[in-house]
């Protein structure tokens, strides 16, 4: 379970703890999934919470210890992902108000400007509608804009956090394949 709303560090991700120590486990000859199971609880993240679904499957078919890892995947990057909709909300938002800012100028100034009584400046009501459609059209684009580059970024960090993940993944589950069908190790014996 995380402690943070958004772990995009790479520390929240894969913790160098956990990591050098799964690391440690499979170098060392017999990997005990029970030590690493223990490991994953002493370092909460994205990294053990994926894990500890695998090694929970410990003795059924790698497909299956190869499915748990991709729902918890999945479920993880829902949850890091859904922090990220409000400001992918706001990057497809705001462009329409300023839009919609510019559609309700123009109208004002046509409407302003068919209106006028004969002799006016029918030039400087014109411009003031035309000022409004700018105004907004600019500051829909100022918010648009860097909040789709915060969520570029957002979304970048969680991608590499996951090849992380899956470096780790990749690096256990050799070393499970030969408790493959010979009784699983389950949370209640890890």
């Amino acid at each position: 379970v995380q402690t943070c709303a958004l772990p995009i560090w790479r520390g929240r991700f894969v913790p160098r703890g956990l990591r050098d120590g799964i690391m440690q486990l499979v170098a060392a000859p017999g990997f005990d999934p029970r030590k690493a199971y223990r490991l994953c609880q002493q370092f909460p993240s994205v990294a053990a919470d994926v894990l500890k679904a695998m090694l929970e499957k410990v003795g059924r078919p790698v497909p299956e210890i190869e499915r748990a890892v991709e729902v918890e995947k999945e479920r993880d990057a829902s949850r890091l992902y859904a922090n990220i909709r409000p400001i992918s909300l706001a990057v497809t938002v705001t462009p329409l108000l300023g839009l919609l800012g510019t559609v309700q100028g123009m109208i004002i100034a046509f409407y302003t400007t068919a209106n006028l009584d004969a002799g006016a400046n029918r030039a400087a009501e014109l411009a003031q509608g035309i000022y409004v459609a700018l105004i907004t059209t600019f500051a829909g684009l100022c918010v648009a804009i860097p909040a789709a580059m915060i969520a570029h970024w957002l979304e970048g960090r969680i991608l590499r956090g996951f090849r992380g993940v899956d470096d780790l993944v990749g690096a256990v589950l050799p070393q499970l394949e030969r408790y493959e069908n010979k009784g699983q190790i389950g949370r209640a014996h890890v």
